[in-house]
């Protein structure tokens, strides 16, 4: 098949024994979709056993056993091509199929063909309150199978009878709306799937038949065929024009590249130089390529399977069932909760509130807690039924409030419907399924989205005053950077630890100006100030940080601040400018109490008024040499982590220690000089050329009166 027509899914439902396979068999026969050898083989087989009046049916059942046999038969089988469209047939229909093809999500059907019997005590029999037909049609709309076919089938057995194809429009046409069809946008086509009439061709049979007609976006269309009903299906909006989704299958780490995540693209496209959200973890990269089979790709389109490198992303921060999306384009977000529409399929008990089974939804398996039973409704007609019920059982459907137990990404099913189906697993078993209504978001700026911008910006300078007490304003910030440190030996930027919100901030004690990364772990941020002793230049994407500051000498004195926006990166390198300048001249200002904040509580020790900046300290050899214990906390603390900033769920969240060390730092005064920062060798060893430990180096930074530590050789 070519590429230059347009593809559609369609699903065939109906009661069973509506004719469903011989209908499905003989248009995918007459269309071309199976090859006249392969026709003649199972023609052959069925007039042996007896079933040749079965023959279109015998076609479509021995290729389903054929394929679940493992057996390589082209996927041309399952297509059929139209004067219009390429189109797919989903499945085999039949009741299984279709739940489980439908809707668990694993496919997606742009229309939905109803075939129902005409025979006597055929129709009713799928229309009463045990068939299928109702059924099937109920899960076709709840699923988001929008536009709809009917297919009045074994016209034969009623000797074409134009009065029964009438009364069975009129009944179905009825209880289609009821289900949310609007009849008006239906082909009610007569056929005989097994003789053919009106399936390709005006049936010579049915000569009262003057067509169908429905309405479709900007006008009517009308046919006599069921050919020309699927030619009129309207054409998939394509889900390039949505925002990326992209639920990742597996994320490896392969040598020389890095950190290669894998996915289906869902909707949107993706492609290298986007910067991309991981959600539920909140991640911001940017993406360097974008490969399928082996091959670089432009850009990835829906369907692509498709491995992609990230920027600056460890292969243990992202998994499978996380959401890649656009920054830039309706990011996706963490779940808190969703609103659902569920269907019990088979559970041999009730359910209530509490109940918590695992969600297939895309990639994501996640156990999700029944929190509320709001509705339940009739899931034939979706009229209410009950507020507020205490159970549902089999064969109930309801809307419930669902909270995921782990950080989830989910979507409406109306916006993104491959993010929006589900099915409920317990008991290895499949014992419900709904679709997604809606999603309560954690909003990026975290726990504190309630707040307004101004709310915001005092706690974030009380979460500063913290750290330096004598921070009386922030001058600007921006939410996601990296700090680097230049490897000389390799002459290559390498990633020093350090990744969150930096702020620029104002001062009331020299010196006036400084900026600090808040690490959204919330240990070991970076924070240097702004002099004369600094330098900065832009290069390779990189703000570059250079001091010669005398009090920097434990660390490197060259580092590159990336901010992942590109506005963002030119503004703040210009702001970072402006207050080095503005350092030389501005008068301090007054001293400024700190300020509490209802809506912050820290575990942070209040520090001294009297801060010198830049006084890095090696946290792993302090944490090594002094023992320093590291309490966990949970997602709720707030204790060091910025409103601006996304808070995110970390397994082994570590309590801010910056603080106590920052303490040490901040407070010296020193009792001897120290040397010029001419001869390294000279500060990193003692008299005897042995190298300092970390206990002689916690003393050269300990207040005066603090009793030194004693050291053992």
């Amino acid at each position: 098949m070519g590429k230059e027509k347009t593809h559609v899914n369609v699903v065939v439902i109906g009661h069973v024994d509506s004719g469903k396979s011989t209908t499905t068999g003989h248009l995918i026969y007459k269309c071309g979709g199976i090859d006249k050898r392969t026709i003649e083989k199972f023609e052959k087989e069925a007039a042996e056993l007896g079933k040749g009046s079965f023959k279109y049916a015998w076609v479509l059942d021995k290729l389903k056993a054929e394929r679940e046999r493992g057996i390589t038969i082209d996927i041309a089988l399952w297509k059929f091509e139209t004067p219009k469209y390429y189109v797919t047939v989903i499945d085999a229909p039949g009741h299984r199929d279709f739940i489980k093809n439908m809707i668990t999500g694993t496919s997606q059907a742009d229309c939905a063909i109803l075939i129902i019997a005409a025979g006597t005590g055929e129709f009713e029999a799928g229309i009463s309150k045990d068939g299928q037909t109702r059924e099937h049609a109920l899960l076709a709309y709840t699923l988001g199978v929008k536009q709809l076919i009917v297919a009045v089938n074994k016209m034969d057995t009623t000797q074409w009878s134009e009065e029964r194809f009438n009364e069975i429009v009129k009944e179905v046409s009825g209880f289609i709306k009821r289900v949310g069809y609007n009849p008006k946008t239906v082909a009610f086509v007569p056929i005989s799937g097994w003789h053919g009439d009106n399936m390709l061709e005006e049936s010579s049979n049915m000569t009262w038949f003057k067509g169908w007609e429905k309405e479709i976006k900007g006008g009517k269309t009308k046919g006599k065929t069921l050919l020309e009903a699927i030619d009129s299906i309207e054409p998939p909006s394509r889900p390039t024009d949505k925002p990326l989704r992209l639920p990742l299958q597996d994320v490896y780490k392969i040598g020389g590249i890095g950190t290669v995540p894998v996915g289906r693209v869902e909707t949107g496209v993706i492609k290298a130089g986007m910067v991309v959200t991981f959600a539920p973890v909140g991640l911001t990269t940017e993406v360097k390529s974008v490969e399928m089979h082996h091959e670089q790709l432009v850009e990835g389109l829906p369907g692509d399977n498709v491995g992609f490198n990230v920027k600056n992303v460890s292969v243990k921060e992202i998994r499978r069932g996380y959401v890649c999306s656009d920054s830039k384009n309706d990011p996706a977000k963490e779940a808190a909760s969703f609103q659902a529409q569920v269907i019990v399929l088979n559970h041999p008990g009730q359910i209530g509130a509490g109940y918590a089974p695992v969600l297939d939804c895309h990639t994501a398996h996640i156990a999700c807690k029944f929190a509320e039973l709001q509705e339940k409704i009739d899931r034939r007609s979706g009229k209410k039924l009950e507020d507020n019920p205490k159970f549902v059982k089999s064969g109930d459907a309801a809307i419930v409030k669902m909270i995921p137990s782990k950080p989830m990404c989910v979507e409406a099913f109306s916006e993104y419907p491959p993010l929006g189906r589900f099915a409920v697993r317990d008991m290895r078993q499949t014992v419900a399924v709904g679709v997604i209504k809606g999603v309560e978001k954690v909003d990026k700026s975290g726990y504190f989205a309630f707040m307004d911008p101004i709310a915001r910006k005092a706690v974030n300078l009380n979460v500063l005053r913290r750290h330096d007490q004598n921070i009386v304003e922030i001058v600007d910030s921006s939410s996601h950077v990296v700090v680097y440190k230049f490897d000389h030996e390799q002459g290559a930027w390498t990633k020093k630890g350090v990744e969150g919100t930096l702020f620029v901030f104002k001062r009331c004690e020299q010196p006036v100006y400084g900026f600090i990364v808040m690490n959204r772990l919330g240990i070991d941020n970076f924070m240097a100030p702004l002099t004369d002793s600094m330098e900065l230049e832009f290069k390779d994407e990189y703000i570059i940080y250079h001091t010669d500051d005398v009090l920097l000498w434990m660390v490197d004195n060259i580092h590159g601040i990336w901010v992942f926006e590109t506005k963002d990166r030119e503004r703040i390198g210009k702001r970072l400018w402006e207050c080095r300048e503005l350092s030389k001249t501005v008068v301090t200002p007054p001293q400024l109490p700190l300020q509490s904040s209802s809506h912050y509580s820290s575990n942070l020790p209040t520090l001294p008024q009297r801060t010198s900046y830049g006084r890095q300290i090696d946290l792993d050899d302090l944490l090594q040499q002094q023992e320093i214990k590291q309490t966990t906390t949970s997602i709720d603390s707030r204790s060091s982590t910025p409103a601006h900033h996304e808070i995110q769920s970390h397994d082994n969240a570590r309590k801010d220690i910056l603080g106590e060390l920052f303490q040490k730092a901040s407070i010296v005064e020193l009792t001897r000089p120290i040397p010029p920062l001419a001869n390294p060798a000279s500060i990193t060893t003692d008299n005897n050329n042995k190298p300092l430990d970390g206990k002689l180096l916690l003393d050269m930074i300990r207040p005066p009166h603090s009793k030194p530590s004693t050291t053992s050789n």
